[in-house]
């Protein structure tokens, strides 16, 4: 994962059981780090997230893989991040997540492309996407995009506050 927030640069990535993000900014003549790892708290039951996996997979294409999934509670908020890698094209993962949040009660507000402007920079998918999702009391966003070998992958991020998971 990796954000901007003014003049600071946030990196994040799973690594086993443990999230880390390391937020960088200008300092002087230098560069200002901050990192932090999380884990999941100890009493989190792996069948809990073996059948959400299950679940998740079963909402999107035939063949899709969960490459990474990461949750934490933090108070009464509840947040869960997914990538997701397979062979179809983004805009069938397009329908099959839309389809999908939308069952779970979730409306699409917008979706967003890069502007034409940037295809021409290696680094940018021109079939990339962000769909963004609200409904009360949650929210989603969803990125679709294909790497370097041709495969999709989803990233989505899903936050419910309260008791309305």
């Amino acid at each position: 994962m990796e954000d901007r927030h003014g003049n600071v640069l946030v990196l994040g990535r799973g690594e086993g059981r443990y999230y880390i993000t390391v937020q960088l900014s200008s300092a002087g003549s230098g560069t200002r780090g901050v990192i932090a790892v999380i884990k999941p708290p100890t009493d989190q039951q792996e069948p809990e997230d073996a059948a959400a996996a299950r679940r998740l997979l079963s909402s999107l294409p035939p063949g899709s893989t969960l490459a990474s999934h990461t949750s934490f509670i933090d108070g009464n908020t509840h947040a869960d991040h997914d990538a997701i890698v397979n062979s179809h094209s983004v805009g069938i993962n397009s329908e099959y997540v839309q389809r999908m949040l939308r069952s779970d009660g979730f409306n699409l507000e917008r979706e967003s492309a890069p502007p034409q402007s940037v295809h021409t920079r290696p680094h940018i998918a021109s079939n990339a996407r962000t769909l963004f999702f609200k409904r009360p009391g949650a929210e989603a966003i969803a990125v679709l995009f294909s790497d370097d070998s041709g495969r999709s992958v989803i990233v989505l991020n899903r936050t419910t506050r309260g008791n309305t998971k």
